[in-house]
């Protein structure tokens, strides 16, 4: 399976830059790159793309207001040469948030579809049901080659394709649940005990639950106090039963 990519950026040189990245890059095929925001606005509302990689700051339109625009957006990667965006670049649900210069080891390693079963509800009529989602796996050293220089896996025994249910939150007020056997699935494959796990934006704390299950480190950040709470109950209270039961 390859995905249908798109390149909007304002600087000729980012979009030549880019586009040579997707050429080399084996599951990525380039449909179209737009200088113009709201060319390809016109191009995005006709056409069925996986993935935009989207500057921010152009002239018309911003990336923000481009993909606000779009009804039912693709996966993003934001690329640009601000880092300041980059909280309100995940706030669109954002893949990830690239600083220029881009370099190819930057670049994707490989991408994971995540099945989730059951379609969540389309927001209009016309829309398709959103049934997947991306988990795009970037490798700072070796991108440019498919094989894992970690990992728990044998030959033959993983796919690039997790059926994997949804899950309730834990929060009525947090919506943006990873299921724990996802992050599980991830675990274990691409770590091994000891091993640091970072979450950035940590939510209700799934990631540093299943982190402490599997004896891995974890730190998380969270501008939230409420679901700070909700993770610290998630997380310690397994942690301080396993201490009473070796204490019994």
């Amino acid at each position: 399976m390859t995905l249908k990519t798109v390149i909007i950026d304002d600087e000729k040189l980012a979009i030549d830059l880019l586009s040579n990245y997707v050429e080399k890059t084996q599951f990525l095929t380039l449909s179209a790159s737009f200088r113009d925001a709201l060319e390809a606005l016109t191009y995005l509302s006709s056409n069925t793309v996986d993935l935009l990689l989207l500057d921010i700051n152009m002239p018309t339109l911003d990336g923000f207001e481009l993909l606000s625009s779009i009804s039912n957006p693709p996966h993003v990667i934001f690329i640009t040469a601000h880092g300041e965006y980059a909280l309100n670049g995940f706030k669109h649900n954002a893949v990830d948030y690239l600083l220029k210069p881009v370099k190819y080891s930057d670049f994707v390693k490989e991408i994971i579809i995540w099945d989730k079963i059951h379609g969540i509800p389309s927001i209009g009529p016309g829309v398709l049901n959103r049934q997947s989602e991306l988990i795009i796996v970037f490798d700072n050293s070796t991108a440019i080659n498919r094989t894992f220089s970690k990992c728990n896996f044998d030959r033959g025994t993983l796919s690039d394709t997790w059926a994997i249910a949804r899950e309730r939150s834990k929060s009525k007020n947090h919506g943006a649940v990873f299921p724990e056997e996802l992050v599980q699935k991830i675990i274990e494959n691409f770590s091994d005990e000891g091993d640091l796990i970072y979450d950035p934006f940590m939510g209700t704390g799934t990631t540093g639950h299943v982190a402490s299950l599997y004896k891995r480190n974890y730190i998380g950040s969270e501008i939230s106090k409420d679901y700070c709470k909700v993770a610290e109950e998630r997380i310690w209270n397994p942690l301080l039963e396993l201490v009473n039961e070796s204490e019994q």
